[in-house]
């Protein structure tokens, strides 16, 4: 089956990536705007509509979000639930970073004193939740 969306872009080269069953899961990353996604992530999410509306070919993949706030507390879990709800419609199986004092997935403080490479409590979170969404990709999908 060839999936086709009707604007012609770059998307057009992300759909074979994105239903290839050996792509098992996917993390989406976007900073935070008046706490939400950026315009162009909500863009990418919203011509994802593609793939629900050919089968739900998203279905059982696995998603994580990150988020990059200009501060600590700067709206990022707010735009991982954003995120997290467009990944629900498409059947996919969320997963946070989980530690047991984190809750949503990656949070990234962009303003930290001396630049976001040395937010360690961000990074850990990022961390964890790439090792959650590939560990649980890999579980699920019978790669162990």
């Amino acid at each position: 089956m060839t999936i086709t969306c009707s604007q012609p872009d770059d998307f057009q080269g992300i759909i074979p990536l994105m239903t290839d069953p050996h792509v098992a899961g996917m993390i989406v990353a976007t900073p935070v705007y008046f706490g939400t996604m950026t315009s162009l992530a909500k863009a990418f999410l919203d011509r994802c509509v593609v793939f629900r509306r050919n089968g739900t070919l998203l279905r059982d993949k696995i998603g994580g979000v990150i988020a990059v706030g200009g501060f600590r507390h700067g709206g990022q879990e707010t735009t991982i639930q954003a995120v997290h709800a467009a990944m629900l419609i498409q059947d996919m199986i969320l997963v946070g970073d989980g530690h047991t004092t984190f809750h949503y997935g990656g949070t990234i403080w962009s303003g930290h004193p001396q630049g976001f490479a040395d937010d360690a409590f961000g990074l850990e979170t990022v961390r964890n939740l790439g090792r959650r969404v590939a560990s649980l990709a890999l579980r699920l999908h019978g790669r162990s």
